[in-house]
């Protein structure tokens, strides 16, 4: 077996451990999963059927896509480098677009460069998470416990998590990462994490000081020492090329995943940005920069995000390879189509927990033709995991589309529902092939 291959398998392991792990660290089990909008449906569970008024309804114009993806650039010259002890990053303005809320993240990570999808792209705006669920951020002299206490109702009470960095990793024990790079999970208030194994671009977005974060580093005897490499007059710091795996370092400070990847880190005053390779690193600085084309320049992305944004929801997942997601029915065919990209996502409003799920399509004739698709399979299928009824499973459902996205709200108490359906590949996710 090759060294890719091998560094894929591994990849792919940890994700479904990570993603695992999220579904079962808050006293989740198969069963529950199954059982979890200010925009209608026009469906309940219990048959009625309830118009929304146009009013109610989110428009396309929510989404913000500024234009169609272009051919990524290829990232400049790497820059100088030194063995020089760590110093504190360049910090600069963020672009004239902040990134808020779900869609405006998609302004922080950089399209393939190969012009397709990334495989899985995971969004989380833990500042709304807290409102909905009236969690308090921890102070800012938190100590450990007070971080693991916080972390842990955020595990329990919501659908939530993170890249490893942000302190939401539920795969970790909790970082005090103050010690390293002078901030923790109190700094953080928003994140992406974009996955096509092995490859992850990681941003969070919050409150951070680059001066003190190479000041720590510079101190730290227990740290390895890292390369300092620039892009775009943005200093970084390099553990590694990042496809390199130390398992002995697994979770170590200050740069080390679940894998034991180095890869590179950026601190600025908003945003730390994190990949696995300095290329990556490369490429998040320059759509930083605005110099490279974001996710949001995606126009189906962006409709995706703006989707979810628009429906409250505050984590959310995006998937561009739902080649995988076609489903061989050994029955007759639902007459489900196949689109084109996936959002699902969670939120939580003053009636409780719901979720929901974004399909978009090549055009609004066939989105509008899932609908009544979409509204049987809910009334009349069954989960292939549990066989339970969807209409069980939700106790309200609204489906609608609006322009070439399908759009269903769900209400559930099962918050992780948004995750556990993709990793299991249920019914309610798959079109026909």
């Amino acid at each position: 077996m090759s060294l890719a291959t091998t560094l894929q398998l591994l990849s792919l392991t940890a994700l479904a451990l990570a993603l695992s792990v999220l579904l079962t660290a808050c006293g989740s089990n198969q069963l529950e999963e199954l059982r979890d909008s200010e925009l209608p449906i026009r469906e309940q569970a219990g048959g009625a059927t309830v118009e929304p008024s146009p009013e109610s309804v989110p428009t396309a114009a929510s989404a913000g896509n500024g234009g169609t993806p272009g051919p990524a650039q290829r990232g400049v010259v790497p820059g100088t480098s030194t063995v020089a002890a760590p110093t504190a990053s360049v910090s600069i303005p963020p672009p004239a677009t902040l990134a808020k809320g779900l869609a405006g993240l998609l302004r922080l990570i950089s399209m393939p460069s190969d012009g397709g999808y990334w495989h899985s792209v995971y969004l989380n705006d833990y500042k709304r998470m807290r409102e909905a669920h009236g969690i308090q951020a921890p102070e800012k002299d938190a100590t450990g416990a007070d971080l693991e206490e916080y972390r842990s109702r955020v595990f329990e009470e919501t659908g939530a998590s993170g890249p490893w960095l942000s302190g939401y990793y539920p795969q970790a024990t909790v970082r005090d990462d103050k010690e390293f790079l002078r901030f923790d999970i109190g700094n953080v208030d928003g994140s992406i994490w974009a996955e096509d194994l092995p490859r992850t671009y990681e941003v969070l977005t919050g409150r951070f000081d680059p001066d003190a974060a190479g000041r720590l580093l510079s101190a730290c005897a227990v740290c390895p020492e890292p390369e300092i490499l620039e892009h775009g007059g943005i200093k970084f710091y390099s553990w590694g090329e990042g496809l390199e795996l130390y398992l002995e370092r697994r979770l170590q400070p200050p740069a080390f995943d679940a894998q034991g990847r180095g890869g590179g880190i950026a601190v600025l005053d908003s945003l730390v940005l994190r990949t696995v390779e300095p290329e990556g690193m490369r490429h998040l600085i320059d759509t930083h920069l605005d110099n490279r084309d974001s996710l949001a320049d995606d126009p189906d992305l962006a409709l995706a995000a703006g989707a979810l944004e628009g429906l409250g929801v505050y984590s959310g997942s995006l998937f561009g390879d739902v080649a995988e997601l076609g489903m061989a029915s050994p029955e007759e065919s639902r007459g489900r189509d196949e689109y084109i990209l996936l959002g699902t996502g969670v939120g939580h409003d003053e009636d409780g927990s719901y979720t929901v799920l974004v399909f978009v399509y090549e055009n609004e004739d066939v989105a509008e033709r899932n609908v009544g698709v979409f509204r049987k399979i809910l009334a009349e299928g069954r989960s292939l995991i549990t066989n339970e009824p969807w209409n069980e499973v939700f106790s309200k459902t609204e489906v609608w589309n609006d322009k070439r996205a399908l759009i269903a709200k769900l209400r559930t108490e099962h918050r992780r529902i948004y995750l556990s359906m993709v990793i299991n590949r249920d019914s309610l996710i798959l079109w026909d092939k």
